[in-house]
């Protein structure tokens, strides 16, 4: 296990201009918001004359009336985007389900999902072929040659986690209501605990199939989304503690690293230059650190596919 994750790591570590590309794709989807919020902003201001008080620090008052007027991207300023608050913030939009409200949002995320899908396939094909050195060219020409398959199999998993989603929609308000009599705030929390645990383990479940059915497409090479799908599944069952061991091993790792960041990450409340920097600068590493737990993520479970595969097929 051990060394599948050194493998992986080190993978990711060999190339970092890999690392560049897949941050700057990131950046180019942020930026246009990033410039229709600072417009936004930058006529509240305007409106409200309150650009003295703004450099000493954040003014709550101002904030409130701009939130009372915000729509859609708009409403995405507000003290928790920036340091720790971020992470939780995010957790609670994905969860609640108000990150879909917005058409904007939306439209944004899917952007970046598409071009993140792109570079994807020519992550893998380096991975799958070991190559160490990275070329533009042919990482681009994988990521285009592998975006169709990859492309439906994402369309099959977004049905599903769209159908977790209704169902926790659903379970939620029904242990309240199943609940609702209980005197022992013990028994009300286990509940809604247990609902959480099947809602992860769900959304888990899905996550961990269809990313070793995107790693079979590229490690076979065979068109067919639906074939992989399959034999993605009979691999997972086939090797289930190895899967789920090294799945849950990555997932601490990532939880280790959002706890990093909520531990260091400066708050909303810096008015001078240095502090700003510093702010951005630790929220762009902590962003290039999540990209680079991603394709560690990928690569550590293309080993684990390659080595149980030619394992089997020495076997037989």
């Amino acid at each position: 296990m051990m060394r599948t994750l050194a493998g992986g790591l080190g993978d990711t570590l060999a190339s970092p201009r890999q690392l560049v590309v897949l941050w700057l794709a990131l950046l180019l989807v942020a930026l246009p918001a990033g410039v229709l919020i600072e417009r936004s902003i930058h006529a509240s201001i305007g409106a409200s004359r309150v650009d003295e008080s703004l450099r000493q620090g954040l003014d709550l008052g101002w904030l409130s009336e701009y939130g009372s007027r915000a729509r859609g991207l708009e409403r995405s300023v507000k003290p928790s985007i920036v340091g720790r608050g971020a992470v939780y913030d995010n957790l609670e939009s994905w969860f609640s389900g108000a990150l879909f409200l917005d058409a904007r949002t939306v439209a944004f995320g899917a952007a970046y999902a598409l071009i993140w899908l792109f570079l994807l396939g020519g992550a893998l094909d380096r991975f799958a072929r070991r190559e160490r050195r990275f070329v533009l060219a042919p990482f681009m020409a994988a990521g285009a040659r592998f975006f169709p398959r990859l492309l439906r199999l994402t369309v099959i998993s977004g049905v599903l986690y769209f159908g977790i989603y209704r169902l926790a929609r659903w379970l939620f308000p029904w242990i309240e209501r199943l609940t609702r009599d209980l005197t022992a705030e013990r028994q009300v929390f286990a509940a809604n605990l247990a609902g959480a645990l099947v809602v992860v383990a769900l959304l888990g479940l899905v996550n961990l199939l269809f990313g070793y059915a995107k790693i079979a497409v590229v490690y076979e090479g065979k068109p067919s989304s639906l074939g992989a799908l399959v034999r993605a599944a009979r691999f997972v069952a086939g090797h289930l503690g190895k899967a789920i061991g090294l799945y849950l091993t990555l997932a601490l790792v990532g939880l280790g690293l959002i706890a990093l960041y909520a531990l260091v990450a400066p708050g909303p409340g810096q008015s001078t230059a240095v502090g700003i920097a510093l702010a951005f600068l630790l929220g762009q590493l902590y962003l290039v650190a999540r990209l680079a737990l991603r394709l560690t993520f990928f690569s550590a479970q293309m080993r684990l596919y390659e080595s149980e595969r030619l394992g089997g097929a020495v076997g037989s």
